[in-house]
């Protein structure tokens, strides 16, 4: 299964969504979860089992294997908290906080009530299930010797959600390309980063490959 990140998934009714983040077991190294949105509309992102999501066959596709209504009936990630800087984020028992955001005082004072105290800030965050770890398509991909490679462009899995490859965006505008990683050359994954266990030199020596090839490629 092929996990493009921002790329369009269509439910059992052909409801157009979005994959929008993925979560992760960073021990075995699986996708548990996948947050399906409408499009550009993280707000309204919805926890959605790995096992809800499969393939067709016949044009590589990714579907929801469930309607609107149904997919409207899982879990909102999105959350916002306004705490003071460094203030650890609170949640639920159960749960754990994922990708986080700081919005700026200026865009903040807009979204706050008369209350707002000028050593707090406005933080855009995700929950997640306990243990697990989100990455997005900003998501930095980092080498060993801790370069910044590139951004997350996606990830290749078994049917099960054990991950085999991620994608790496390396380079920008016209240099820009994407590469495979072989999930045994990653040495971490946690929130929102990656790191590999190949230096900068190594990495740089991969094979570019075009998203649309990694696209229709089985695992």
């Amino acid at each position: 299964m092929n996990l493009a990140l921002n790329h369009p998934v269509v439910g059992s009714d052909a409801t157009q969504w979005e994959i929008g983040d993925v979560v992760i077991d960073p021990v075995a190294r699986c996708v548990t979860h996948v947050t399906v949105q409408p499009p550009h509309h993280h707000h309204q992102a919805r926890l959605i089992p790995c096992g809800d999501l499969h393939e067709d066959p016949s044009s590589q596709a990714l579907l929801v294997g469930c309607d609107a209504t149904t997919v409207l009936s899982y879990p909102l990630v999105a959350e916002v908290s306004v705490v003071a800087p460094g203030h650890p984020l609170q949640t639920q028992q159960g749960w754990t906080v994922g990708t986080t955001d700081v919005v700026a005082t200026t865009a903040a004072d807009s979204l706050l009530s008369a209350g707002w105290v000028d050593n707090r800030v406005l933080v855009r965050w995700d929950r997640i299930p306990s243990d697990d770890v989100e990455v997005r398509h900003s998501s930095s991909v980092l080498s060993a010797d801790q370069h910044r490679l590139g951004q997350l462009d996606g990830l290749r899995c078994h049917p099960d959600g054990r991950i085999t490859h991620l994608v790496l965006r390396h380079g920008r505008l016209l240099g820009r390309r994407d590469v495979l990683v072989d999930i045994d050359d990653v040495h971490s994954i946690d929130n929102d980063a990656i790191v590999l266990s190949l230096t900068k030199e190594q990495a740089g020596s991969l094979e570019a490959q075009p998203l649309d090839q990694w696209l229709e490629a089985t695992p």
